[in-house]
This record gives C-alpha cells, structure tokens and sequence, in this order.
C-alpha cells in the first residue's frame, strides 16, 4: 500500500490504519495526495512497486510485464 505522509486528503494515521487491517506491505512517501498529477512517473514507479510486491506474496511471479503463478504456497492456519 502507498501512503502520501503529507496527504490533506486521507489522513496518513487513516492510510496506516487501513493497512494495517488489510496487512499490507507499506511503502511510504513523503507527498500530498496530488501525487499522481504533480509526481506522475514517481507514483507510477511506486504503484507498480506496490502492486510487484503484492503479487509476489501472493506467490506470483512478474514475467515480462505479465503475472505468471508462482509456487503454491500454504497458508498459515492462524
């Protein structure tokens, strides 16, 4: 999940807590949440960052721009 630390919009205590419920990888960055308009190649970089490492723990493998399973994993019981 990509938190703007600076954002006027959705708090950033909000964006943690939301990240916290869904468990999320968290990347941090210091913006407001104008970030895709103002630091669109940043935002990009980051999303796709963001959505590599989701995709990864999901036991995904990103293979020329594509998502490819990965090995099964098991799930934790708890």
């Amino acid at each position: 999940m990509l938190i703007t630390t600076r954002d006027q919009l959705v708090r950033p205590s909000k964006q943690r807590e939301l990240a916290e419920a869904l468990r999320a990888h968290v990347i941090e960055i210091d913006a407001d949440h104008d970030l895709p308009l103002v630091r669109g190649e940043e935002y990009g970089r980051l999303t796709k960052l963001a959505v590599d490492t989701a995709a990864s723990a999901a036991g995904f493998k990103v293979a020329a721009g594509r998502l490819e399973p990965g090995e099964q994993r098991a799930e934790d019981d708890g």
